[in-house]
């Protein structure tokens, strides 16, 4: 068996005793079945069934994650990790002593990867707006003692300003202030994370300066639909990219693949100037790739 067969074969590894999460990804496939209903309903019987508290590992470093009650740990048993191929493209891309910038950092999962990779010497910063996802964002920079991460409850956006957000799952509103990077960077990060559900159009407008001056590896989630709702285009990304000499990759499987215009769902895609030479997620990153497990 080559790498590639046996770092997929690993990915897609059962969990035992997952059985009762099983069958309730069968009762949702149910089409009759409302999918927020449904999804509610697996990320409730898998917080019961599993606990909070997760692990994962990077360089044989431990993490640990708690997970909110809907948080939807329900990819993580499906595939066993958490959006594997993107977090390998992710930790390919870190050395020590970088500065990483995660943009919708979460409950923290790639903040965490990043602070073990970049070292002490390094540095990650995390923006989370949402009031329920920060507490648990810094419970888990706590837990795992981290002292190269700062966290931040701002949204990113194109100017300092405060916005009107909703607060997942129940769609709660709330006002953030808001920040861009340009005016919050005085030294350029190495690599940035971005993912806002709608947002990234303003966040890249808050960092042309940024851009235009130093050559930065991002990987975003692009959210076709959200930026519609708010009277936005994909199109004008890719505008903003090709004017600043920035290329798309659509990151599917392990696999890079240079796009010109974006899909109408929502995807993962790696921004770079230039073209990459290697169009397959390197091992680097791949062999840091695990389960996360429940322990005890």
């Amino acid at each position: 068996m080559d790498y590639l067969s046996s770092v997929e074969k690993e990915a897609n590894r059962k969990v035992k005793g997952r059985g009762l999460v099983d069958f309730a990804a069968k009762l949702c496939q149910n089409p009759s079945l409302h999918l927020k209903w449904s999804y509610h309903f697996i990320s409730s019987l898998i917080y019961y069934v599993f606990g909070e508290k997760f692990y994962t590992k990077i360089d044989n470093n431990q993490i640990i994650l708690y997970a909110a009650l809907h948080h939807p740990r329900r990819c993580v048993f499906y595939s066993d990790t958490w959006e594997y191929n993107v977090s390998a493209l992710f930790c390919s891309l870190l050395d020590e002593g970088m500065i990483v910038v995660d943009v919708g950092a979460g409950l923290g999962y790639y903040a965490l990867l990043a602070v073990k990779r970049v070292g002490r010497n390094g540095l990650v910063i995390a923006f989370e707006p949402d009031p329920a996802r920060f507490k648990i964002l810094t419970k888990n920079i706590r837990a795992n003692n981290c002292q190269n991460v700062e966290a931040f409850q701002y949204a990113i956006s194109n100017s300092n300003t405060k916005v009107k957000m909703f607060s997942s799952p129940f769609q709660k509103e709330y006002v953030a202030d808001a920040v861009s990077l340009d005016r919050f960077f005085k030294r350029t990060p190495d690599v940035i994370k971005i993912d806002v559900e709608g947002g990234e159009l303003d966040v890249l407008k808050g960092m042309k300066e940024m851009l235009k001056r130093e050559d930065i590896k991002i990987i975003c989630e692009v959210h076709p639909r959200s930026l519609s709702s708010k009277g936005q285009n994909p199109i004008e990304i890719s505008r903003i990219l090709r004017e600043l000499n920035y290329k798309i990759y659509l990151i599917k499987g392990w696999k890079l693949f240079p796009i010109n215009e974006f899909k109408n769902k929502r995807e993962h895609y790696f921004f770079v100037k230039g073209n990459v030479n290697n169009l397959v997620i390197p091992p680097r990153g791949r062999k840091i790739c695990f389960s996360l497990e429940k322990k005890g």
